[in-house]
Order: C-alpha cells, then structure tokens, then sequence
C-alpha cells in the first residue's frame, strides 16, 4: 500500500482574513493566482484542471467544512491515480495581514506514484501561492 504524503504552505498575505477567505475560495480569484483552473460546479464541488507534462488532469473537490474565514476543508474524491486526497486551509489573523497555512494530504493508488504526484503538486502549489502573496498586496 503507498504511503501517505502531506505537504504544508505557510504564506502571510498582507490583507484581512475576509479578503484572504475570498482569495482562496472563489474561483474567480483563484484563477488569478493558482496554476491549475478551479470551476465551481455546485455549492459543495469544483473542478481543478491541472497540467503537468503535456496533460491534463481533471480532479473534482468535494468541500467538506466552510467556517469562513477560519477554515476551509475540501477533498479529491474519484480520481483514478490520487487516494485519501484531503485539502485543509487555515487562515490566521496576525500583525498586518493573514497567515494562510495550507495542507495537502494524499497517496497515490500504486506506491511510485505518490513522489511523482509530489513532484508535481509541491512546486506548483508553492509557485501559486507566491503570486497570491503579490495580488493580495494590491
């Protein structure tokens, strides 16, 4: 059985914890920041378009907890390669702004196929949320 993976984000945004909610829950401004495309689908699911070496996957999220703007829960469910995909995002008032810290917890259905989901989601992830840090300036 793979193991699970976790990665964890850690970024101040120089806004309000009401503003940092919008930024990450609202698919209209996250396809502003994010590398992959998010449609909202329904109340409760979105699809996430996300390319990596010449393909796209499609997942589709199912959101699990809104408790704005503290935290917000979703999951992949049904995706052919990712397991126990599960996304939590906090949002922390501090001097200044929000910390946002973010969480992605999964495992791949075969074993060398978690570092490879790795590969791709830590570095993506990561160059998204620098460009929210630079839009949530503004």
């Amino acid at each position: 059985m793979a193991r699970t993976r976790e990665l964890r984000f850690e970024r101040d945004l120089l806004t309000s914890a009401e503003e940092a909610w919008r930024w990450i829950t609202e698919p209209e401004r996250m396809n502003q920041w994010s590398e992959a495309k998010i449609t909202g689908t329904g109340e409760d699911t979105r699809e996430v378009r996300v390319r990596a070496f010449g393909f796209t996957s499609r997942l589709r999220e199912t959101i699990l907890e809104r408790d704005p703007p503290r935290r917000f829960v979703y999951q992949v469910k049904d995706h052919p390669t990712i397991r126990d995909h599960l996304g939590v995002q906090t949002l922390t008032p501090i001097e200044g702004g929000t910390r946002l810290v973010w969480t992605v917890r999964f495992r791949g259905v075969l074993p060398p196929i978690t570092p490879l989901l790795s590969a791709i989601l830590e570095p993506g992830l990561g160059r998204s949320l620098d460009v929210l840090v630079r839009l949530a300036q503004a």
